[in-house]
């Protein structure tokens, strides 16, 4: 039987960008908002959440991974904004979203999701929203606290950085928190100038 690797794709961020993120989720739990915030090390702008793979699935991944690094070229984002799912008045996990070159990564996400499908991975049941994980709730938050959060921190933006390849992680959920292993990395070479298409 084969072995089975926890795996996902995402683009990796700077370390002050996490930094960056990191510290308002400290700033939102001393404000009241009951959440247990994200490590700095499990930070990462994740593109798509596999789940539990094979190796020979691995490598199928890896050839979707580098048609997509050489249709697209590194593009800029940036940590914009704060919000919450499923929503304020029940937060369940409270992200910021992001800014900058958005659209090309939802091409970029869409246009891979439909490549997952033709090797039998099941598709997401919701759009994909590029976003990055600040806590996931502790507690239950009260409406009024993440209302308030809201308001002071909507505004957060950190500086703006290059998304420069995909990365394929697996990901071990051990005692001490979870561990992350690179199990493959496509850097983005597409010529800005041509129109993308899969």
């Amino acid at each position: 039987m084969s072995e089975f690797l926890r795996a996902f794709l995402a683009i990796e961020l700077p370390d002050d960008v996490k930094e960056a993120v990191f510290r308002l989720g400290g700033e939102l739990v001393a404000s009241g908002v009951k959440i247990r915030p994200v490590a700095k090390t499990a930070m990462h702008l994740t593109v798509k959440f596999f789940g539990d793979i094979t190796p020979n699935q691995v490598e199928l991944i890896k050839a979707g991974m580098e048609k997509a690094a050489a249709n697209f070229p590194p593009f800029s984002l940036s940590a914009l904004g704060l919000g919450a799912f499923p929503g304020y008045k029940n937060p369940r996990v409270v992200w910021v979203g992001l800014g900058g070159d958005t659209l090309i990564l939802s091409n970029l996400a869409n246009g891979l999701e439909k490549s997952w499908q033709t090797l039998g991975f099941p598709p997401e049941d919701r759009p994909f929203k590029g976003h990055l994980t600040v806590g996931r709730a502790k507690d239950r938050i009260a409406p009024e606290k993440m209302a308030e959060a809201l308001k002071i921190y909507g505004s957060f933006e950190s500086r703006t950085f290059e998304a420069e390849a995909l990365t394929l992680y697996r990901s071990e959920l051990l005692p001490g928190g979870p561990r992350y292993t690179v199990l493959a990395r496509s850097n983005f070479n597409g010529n800005p100038s041509e129109e993308k298409s899969w």
